[in-house]
């Protein structure tokens, strides 16, 4: 599919409360193996997120701007460089072991990181 937007974010559940939230995309429990990409300032109406399932690679390729697009990755600094696309986009078969209190709970954290009441 082809998207015009500023840019395009590709993000797990656990990075669905950042950037991909920031930029209209969905919530998605932690739990879930699945993939997101959201369009940042689509310049549509018709241009939502989409959940993919974990399993699968996508393909991204620029072509209005082939000068110099950005990449970025979690918070690391951007470089342009057009000699990385197409770039190939998957969630890592490794998994990242994160700590949770005793009786953690998702969705209370979810409802004060966002001020739910």
């Amino acid at each position: 599919a082809d998207y015009a937007c500023d840019g395009i974010v590709f993000s797990t559940p656990t990075g669905s409360t950042a950037y991909n939230l920031a930029a209209g995309g969905p919530i998605v429990h932690p739990g879930s193996e699945v993939m997101m990409m959201t369009p940042i300032s689509a310049h549509t109406l018709t241009s939502r997120s989409v959940v993919f399932p974990a399993g699968i690679s996508l393909s991204v390729d620029s072509h209005d701007n082939p000068d110099e697009p950005l990449v970025s990755a979690d918070g690391q600094p951007a470089f342009a460089s057009p000699v990385v696309f197409p770039l190939q986009i998957s969630v890592s078969i490794r998994a990242f072991p994160l700590l949770e209190e005793t009786g953690h709970s998702h969705f209370r954290v979810l409802r004060n990181k966002m001020k739910w009441g």
